[in-house]
């Protein structure tokens, strides 16, 4: 038991850093019941697809009207349905 006493000294520091998390700990919140947690999920998942949709948004609009890009400024097209 001789080696007990030196692991006794080794820790002490740690143990104290415990102890004083443990005395700051918070306690934990109750989960939040399903239906209201998927809403949340739910809500986030479409702000961050609405925020993903912004960007695309001119690009689709300029391409489903037949328009080019040339140099950064956009130009009509004309779309025709006779092969090349």
């Amino acid at each position: 038991m001789k080696g007990l006493g030196d692991a006794k000294t080794k820790l002490g520091p740690a143990r104290k850093a415990l102890l004083k998390m443990a005395r700051q700990a918070e306690p934990l919140t109750t989960p939040l019941p399903g239906p209201i947690r998927e809403r949340q999920e739910r809500k986030a998942g479409y702000e961050t697809t609405k925020e993903d949709i912004t960007k695309w948004q001119p690009l689709v609009k300029v391409s489903t009207l037949g328009y080019t890009s040339k140099n950064g400024s956009y130009t009509q097209c004309k779309v025709t349905s006779a092969p090349m």
